[in-house]
């Protein structure tokens, strides 16, 4: 049984938050391409079908989703159509928010969630708002772990992210349109020989982690050991770092960086994945302090995709989380120990001491590790490309239907 999907005016988004067409349609549904697409007309002669609204930038458009922010208080009741207001209040519809394609905290997440459960145990004079929110979807990529806490909602649904395989976020063609408003970024370029790593650490100054990364490489005589690709090669990496500690409150550590002929500017990713024997991924968010819930971006996920092993700079516990959701890491051929510390400081020591380790591997001991770790490669795109979207299916499809 597929699922409709109503759109007022397909192609168009159903409503005009920012984002294209494609980003109208959650991304697991598109992956399995098993929905149809319906009218107004359509919702009104059926049943159990889905009016998905694409919120793009959910941390931006948070106030939409906050009663507190007044001009939104009735954001429902004002901009979506007045057929599918009272569909749904009739229990003949759902509405969907799709807020798969950047973070949303759990902060926001738990203050809409209590909105409307304070709504569902009042019944309100006008328009039906009660009925309409309880029959509200919300789709997020927050994962669920037994080591993290995570907001526990029936109508909340933790689903594969379109950046977490999505082809055409491998092409360079995509990663120069991403930093296309950066003037200094050339032609994706393409390696030739092989290294142990490969470490994709575009934008240094967006965070602590990032400028940390790159001066604990050189501290450790690690950058001949990788291809390595970072905005303007570390270029005013001592000026940028002091900036970025100034704007955002930081101690300044004595870190520093100025081999700049050791790295790259913007190199092909899937050329230079497949001339690295690892990824030394380093994630967007790494401290607990940083952001409210764990988030696994697709610097991770195309690890799956492309059948790589990796070590991973992210936020404690990653590892376990991707367990928990059927992906297998790679213990004991790399010791992943670092991913229970909870102590950022010390799980960052961890993992460059395993990286040095790897760094000292034999052609023999690459063949042997790839030979041991192979299994787990396999099980992996398998979870990423086929499990994970169909089990996110049918998880919906129930609700919806039950």
């Amino acid at each position: 049984m597929t699922i409709t999907l109503i759109f007022e005016n397909y192609p168009k988004s159903n409503l005009d938050m920012p984002g294209n067409v494609t980003r109208a349609i959650p991304y697991f549904l598109r992956l399995n391409k098993q929905y149809i697409i319906g009218n107004i007309e359509k919702a009104k002669n059926s049943c159990n079908w889905v009016y998905p609204i694409a919120i793009r930038y959910p941390m931006f458009e948070k106030s939409v989703f906050l009663n507190s922010y007044g001009e939104n208080s009735n954001f429902y009741l004002n901009r979506i159509n007045k057929d599918i207001l009272k569909l749904v209040a009739e229990d003949k519809g759902w509405i969907c928010l799709d807020v798969t394609e950047e973070p949303i905290s759990n902060e926001v997440l738990a203050h809409f969630l209590s909105y409307i459960d304070k709504v569902n145990k009042i019944k309100l004079r006008k328009g039906n708002f009660d009925k309409l929110l309880d029959r509200t979807i919300i789709l997020t990529t927050q994962m669920k772990s037994s080591k993290h806490p995570y907001i526990q909602n029936k109508r909340l649904f933790s689903l594969s992210c379109r950046r977490e395989n999505e082809i055409s976020f491998l092409d360079s063609a995509s990663l120069e349109n991403d930093f296309r408003y950066f003037p200094e970024i050339d032609k994706s370029q393409e390696v030739k020989n092989t290294k142990v790593f490969s470490c994709f650490n575009y934008d240094y100054t967006a965070a602590e982690i990032r400028f940390l990364v790159l001066a604990i490489l050189q501290k450790l005589n690690l950058l001949k050991f990788g291809h390595i690709s970072v905005f303007q090669q570390g270029k005013d990496f001592n000026s940028h770092y002091h900036d970025y500690c100034t704007l955002n409150n930081k101690r300044k550590l004595n870190v520093s960086f100025d081999q700049c002929h050791k790295v790259n500017k913007l190199l092909d990713l899937k050329n230079t994945l497949d001339k690295s024997f690892i990824n030394l991924v380093v994630e967007s968010y790494y401290s607990s302090t940083d952001f409210d819930t764990l988030y696994i971006t697709e610097k991770t996920f195309r690890n799956f995709y492309l059948k790589k092993p990796f070590l991973l700079i992210g936020q404690c516990d990653s590892l376990a989380a991707l367990k928990n959701i059927g992906y297998k890491t790679f213990h004991p051929y790399i010791k992943e120990d670092y991913d229970n510390e909870k102590n950022d400081s010390v799980r960052l020591q961890k993992i460059f001491k395993e990286l040095k380790r790897l760094c000292s591997f034999t052609e023999e001991d690459w063949k042997e590790f790839y030979k041991n770790i192979s299994p787990i490669l396999e099980h992996n795109y398998k979870i990423n490309t086929e499990v994970r979207p169909k089990t996110s299916y049918e998880t919906f499809k129930e609700y919806i239907n039950g």
